[in-house]
C-alpha cells in the first residue's frame, strides 16, 4: 500500500519531497507534506504559514492548522494520532494517507470544493468541531516535547554515563612504583 501512496505522492502530485517507503513515517512526522498534499486540494487555505522544520514548534503548528481540514474531510484525527505521526509510529503515516487519498478521490470525483464542504455541514456539527478545535489547540502543545527538554536530556545523560565511567575507573595510587606497572590505562 505504501508503494501506491508513493507513487501517488511523487508522480500525480509532485510533491515538494520525493517520499519513498522506507522513509514514509520520517517524511510526515512534521506535518508539513500533509498539509501540502491538501494544499494541492485546494483545502489548506493557510499553508503558506506552514513550517518546513523537524522542530517541536513547527510539528505544533503544522498539526495543528491540519486538524480542522481532516476533521472536514471525515478523516479521524486526534492528539494521539498527532503524537504518533510525530513520533514516527510505524503505519500511522500510511493509514492516515491511505484515508486521505480515499477521502480526496471521493471529493474531487464529486467536485465538491472546501466551501461547500462547510456550508453542506450541519450547524451543530459545525459548532462541536469548533468547540474539539479549542480543546486539540489547548493540548497538542502539553503533549509534545519541547526540543530544548530533549536536548537537555540528552546532555544531562551524557554527563550521567561519564560520571559513571569516571566511577567504574580504580582508584589511581602512583606513589608505590609497583602499582604503576598494574595501573589500567583508563586512568
Amino acid at each position: 500500500m505504501t508503494d501506491i501512496l508513493c507513487k501517488w505522492l511523487n508522480e500525480e502530485l509532485q510533491l515538494s519531497k520525493v517520499v519513498e517507503p522506507h522513509t514514509f513515517a520520517k517524511s510526515f512526522s512534521s506535518g508539513y507534506l500533509i498539509g501540502e498534499v491538501l494544499h494541492k486540494y485546494e483545502l489548506q487555505k493557510d499553508f503558506s504559514l506552514f513550517l518546513k522544520k523537524d522542530t517541536s514548534i513547527a510539528k505544533v503548528n503544522n498539526f495543528t492548522r491540519l486538524e480542522p481540514t481532516l476533521r472536514l474531510l471525515g478523516i479521524p484525527f486526534n492528539i494521539n494520532t498527532a503524537q504518533e505521526l510525530m513520533q514516527e509510529k510505524p503505519g500511522v503515516a500510511t493509514s492516515l494517507l491511505y484515508e486521505l487519498f480515499a477521502s480526496l478521490k471521493k471529493m474531487k470525483e464529486a467536485k465538491i470544493s472546501r466551501t461547500m464542504m462547510e456550508v453542506m455541514q450541519p450547524a451543530a456539527i459545525a459548532a462541536l468541531h469548533k468547540k474539539e478545535h479549542e480543546i486539540y489547540c489547548h493540548r497538542l502543545p502539553r503533549v509534545v516535547e519541547r526540543d530544548s527538554d530533549l536536548k537537555l536530556q540528552e546532555i544531562c545523560q551524557h554527563y550521567n554515563e561519564k560520571c559513571q565511567s569516571l566511577n567504574d575507573c580504580p582508584v589511581c595510587d602512583l606513589s608505590h612504583p609497583a602499582k604503576e606497572a598494574t595501573q589500567s590505562p583508563e586512568c
